[in-house]
C-alpha cells in the first residue's frame, strides 16, 4: 500500500513532496501516572500528550515548469527548516489520514558528487495536541 505524504503552508494548500522515496510516522505518547480512588489507590496511566515525528526523504530534484501548483520540493522543505516555520501535513493512505501543523526539527542534505542526483532526509514532529 502506498503512503501519501503532503505538506503546506496552510492545510488548504497541501503539496505533494516532489520525488519522496522514504516517509515514515512514528508515535510518542507520554503518560503521567495517577491514583484512582475508584481502583483501590492503585496506580493508572494516563495519557497527557505525546510527540509524532514524521521521516522523509527525497532525491534533489527541483520543480519543473508548472508543477509548483500541485508539488512542492527539498529547497522549500529546507528553507522552513532554517526559518523555523510551521508546516502542515497529511499523512496516511487516503483514510485515516494523521493531519496536523508541526515544524521541520532536522534536515540534512548528501551532496555526494558520486551520486546523481543528491539525497536530501527530514524530520517534521508535532504534538498530539496539534494534530487535528
Amino acid at each position: 500500500m502506498e503512503v501519501d505524504c503532503k505538506l503546506g503552508a496552510s492545510s488548504s494548500t497541501l503539496l505533494i513532496v516532489k520525488d519522496l522515496e522514504t516517509a515514515k510516522i512514528s508515535f510518542s505518547p507520554e503518560y503521567d501516572q495517577v491514583l484512582v480512588k475508584s481502583m483501590q489507590g492503585k496506580p493508572e496511566d494516563e495519557l497527557t500528550g505525546g510527540k509524532v515525528s514524521i521521516s522523509l526523504g527525497g532525491k534533489m530534484n527541483t520543480l519543473e515548469t508548472g508543477e509548483d501548483t500541485t508539488m512542492i520540493d527539498f529547497t522549500t522543505i529546507r528553507t522552513a527548516a532554517k526559518a523555523g516555520t510551521a508546516m502542515y501535513f497529511s499523512y496516511g493512505t487516503g483514510t485515516g489520514n494523521v493531519t496536523g501543523v508541526g515544524r521541520i526539527k532536522g534536515y540534512d542534505d548528501d551532496s555526494d558528487s558520486k551520486k546523481s542526483p543528491a539525497s536530501w532526509s527530514a524530520t517534521l514532529e508535532a504534538y498530539f495536541d496539534d494534530l487535528d
